[in-house]
């Protein structure tokens, strides 16, 4: 593994005796790398992906290669005549028929740059911080679509808009979502399974922090008997805006809190 760090901060203005400060901050950085040689051990696991259909991209490693690498079978995109995917092989022809020894590299998680940046201030007791990261090139599996759109089940669930209005229904229909019922009414495969379509470029921001905060003078925490007395409003996961949209919290806990803090000194 090879990483490339770089990290400044600027100070717009820093008086210690006031508290008065404003200053900006970024961390960037950049990770590569690569497989010099796998085991046997790892070498059966990429023989059991090549004989395993699974709507998730399954690990599999090769030499040469960064262990973040996506596999999956290259789509051609839906049929519209049909309303059936199309692949194509490792030999280049084309089929309806999903075959995971056609498996191929079809992405790669490994970010361009990613890396952290914001600002910190305080200008006459009122100040305010805030914390971002970010995430530029790599690429992702949008998961959601392929459970929430693509293979939800029609017949017992509400089911997401684009079930209805996105997907190929009708010959000669130019959709991202293959039929759920092929051009001759029979219900097509129920299961997609891990196919290029859905590789994204993973590009995002997010406000992973913030805070705003007021600090008494000394003159007002001398009068009341306190030292140090500030009342700060802290928020995480203030917003994130990305280039893949898919719904957060369905794989690990998500929520946006807001927390207000009273600290002083006696």
């Amino acid at each position: 593994m090879y990483k490339r760090q770089l990290y400044g901060r600027y100070n717009f203005i820093a008086n210690p005796k006031s508290r008065n400060n404003l200053s900006v901050f970024a961390n960037v950085f950049h990770v590569t790398n690569k497989i010099e040689k796998i085991s046997s051990t790892i070498e059966a696991l990429n023989n059991r992906a090549n004989t395993t259909k699974s709507s998730t991209p399954l690990p599999r490693y090769a030499e040469g290669q960064s262990v973040n690498v996506i596999w999956a079978v290259q789509s051609l995109g839906i049929d519209p005549a049909s309303g059936l995917e199309l692949f194509r092989k490792r030999d280049g022809s084309m089929t309806t028929t999903y075959d995971p020894a056609d498996q191929v590299i079809v992405g790669d998680a490994t970010p361009t740059l990613s890396g952290t940046f914001g600002t910190n201030m305080e200008l006459n007791g009122i100040g305010f911080n805030l914390y971002l990261r970010f995430n530029f090139g790599g690429d992702a599996y949008n998961q959601t679509l392929v459970d929430r759109v693509e293979n939800v089940n029609v017949g017992m669930y509400n089911v997401d808009r684009r079930v209805a209005e996105q997907r190929w229904q009708a010959p000669g229909d130019i959709a991202f979502y293959r039929g759920i019922l092929d051009y001759r009414s029979n219900a097509t495969p129920a299961i997609t399974y891990a196919t290029s379509r859905f590789v994204q470029r993973n590009n995002f921001i997010t406000g992973e922090s913030a805070s705003v905060y007021y600090r008494f003078s000394d003159k007002f925490n001398k009068r009341i008997g306190l030292q140090n007395t500030k009342i700060t409003l802290f928020s995480s996961e203030l917003f994130r805006l990305a280039s893949i949209k898919r719904e957060r919290g369905l794989d690990y806990p998500f929520s946006r809190s807001f927390t207000l803090q009273l600290q002083t000194t006696f």
